[in-house]
């Protein structure tokens, strides 16, 4: 955890198009960058470098949310679904939401 009032930074060019949505692992250690690229990369924040890729979506990602444990990650897409993730294998857990 950041210690309050301290400003955290961090500059990473991972996707094709605009970032929509990005979220922080409970632990602080990953973030997850949705993106109209129609990908989610989960970035290492300590040095920036993209540790996995998430590929599912039909059109651009707009939102990313970490369960309060981190080993799952929600996704919403423009193409009017919801996709739960696990962060480990990178793999859809259970059934596409509409």
């Amino acid at each position: 955890k950041a210690a309050k009032g301290v400003k955290c930074r961090l500059s990473v060019k991972a996707h094709e198009d605009a970032v929509k949505g990005v979220a922080w692992s409970p632990d602080g250690r990953t973030v997850a960058s949705g993106s109209e690229d129609w990908t989610v990369h989960l970035i290492n924040s300590r040095t920036g470098e993209v540790e996995k890729r998430i590929g599912g979506h039909h059109n651009g990602v707009t939102c990313v949310a970490f369960s309060p444990d981190g080993k799952r990650l929600l996704t919403g897409s423009y193409d009017k679904t919801l996709r739960l993730w696990d962060t480990e294998t990178q793999r859809q857990v259970g059934k596409t939401m509409r």
